[in-house]
């Protein structure tokens, strides 16, 4: 546990990363570390910083007024991917085996950029990760909706997958504070998630609370939700049938780019984890440099607290 002027500057680092001013109840949610504290006593802290401000009900550090207008114009962005992207996410509910779908990164805090992709996390059945991968990519593609070398504005992402039964996911941090993971493991949006995944996944993640005592479950409005239907079960049945997970494993990996065979490795020091129970297929690993400027902006906006 941090002292609370600490835990205030740590916070806001962290979004300072992401151009992300906070609301008041947003800092007392994403609060590090954070010792027991009311909104009252978390607002007085505030004004005592020197190196914080809270303007238009918004907080950030000294001389990053400009956050304020990016904030607005990438939430409205945000609005706009939402909208122009979930009747694709949709189609993807009705594919075999896709337990569950979440939106992550950027687009679940509200903070996508204009050239930003959609990235998903996938849940799948337990024991058909493969088969639900090549379905949904299979359809992405087709759909041209995947992102190319040179362009990823609107584009899904569909870099993340998770076996249903493999819902702790401590081991994916490459740090005992990785401050990226923990922050994005309790900011999952979901979108399809008839099984309650969303719960799951928070309780099996028990081990972020120390970092984040005060961020609770994401709970999505109910007009962001795609339903379960009866027509989801028929045609995810249906074409369930024609899912041989050994086969299409190989099919995969045999036409996988050689760059992302050569990064591949264990869950807790690969960017690349080709495994039964998770594939994660990213090339680069911002989170070090991420941390490092975390670090830089904590020393910066409180060098006299340890």
């Amino acid at each position: 546990m941090h002292s609370l002027p600490r835990s205030i500057v740590s916070t806001i680092a962290y979004f300072d990363i992401f151009n992300y001013p906070l609301t008041l109840s947003e800092l007392h949610r994403y609060l590090w570390k954070a010792p027991v504290v009311t909104m009252s006593e978390l607002k007085r802290e505030i004004n005592l910083l020197p190196t914080v401000k809270f303007q238009q009900g918004l907080i950030f550090f000294q001389g990053r007024e400009n956050l304020i207008k990016i904030r607005k114009e990438r939430y409205l962005e945000s609005e706009r991917k939402f909208k122009k992207r979930m009747p694709f996410i949709k189609l993807l509910t009705y594919l075999p085996h896709v337990e569950a779908i979440f939106i992550v990164n950027s687009l679940a805090y509200q903070n996508a950029k204009n050239e930003s992709d959609v990235d998903l996390l996938i849940i799948s059945k337990s024991g058909k990760i493969w088969s639900t991968r090549f379905f949904t990519t299979t359809v992405a593609k087709l759909l041209g909706i995947r992102p190319k070398p040179n362009y990823t504005k609107d584009t899904l992402c569909l870099s993340f997958y998770l076996d249903a039964s493999a819902l702790a996911m401590h081991d994916l941090m490459n740090s005992s504070d990785d401050v990226y993971e923990i922050y994005w493991l309790r900011q999952l949006l979901p979108i399809y998630d008839p099984n309650n995944y969303a719960k799951k996944i928070f309780e099996s993640n028990q081990w972020v609370e120390p970092y984040l005592p005060n961020a609770k479950r994401v709970l999505q409005h109910p007009h962001r939700i795609i339903k379960h239907t009866i027509w989801h079960s028929l045609i995810q049945n249906m074409l369930g049938i024609f899912t041989p997970e050994k086969i299409l494993k190989k099919i995969q990996l045999a036409i996988l780019p050689e760059q992302l065979k050569k990064l591949s490795g264990p869950v807790e020091s690969s960017v690349v984890v080709l495994s039964d129970l998770l594939l994660k297929f990213h090339i680069n690993d911002p989170r070090p440099e991420w941390t490092k400027q975390w670090e830089e902006k904590i020393k910066q906006n409180l060098p006299s607290i340890s």
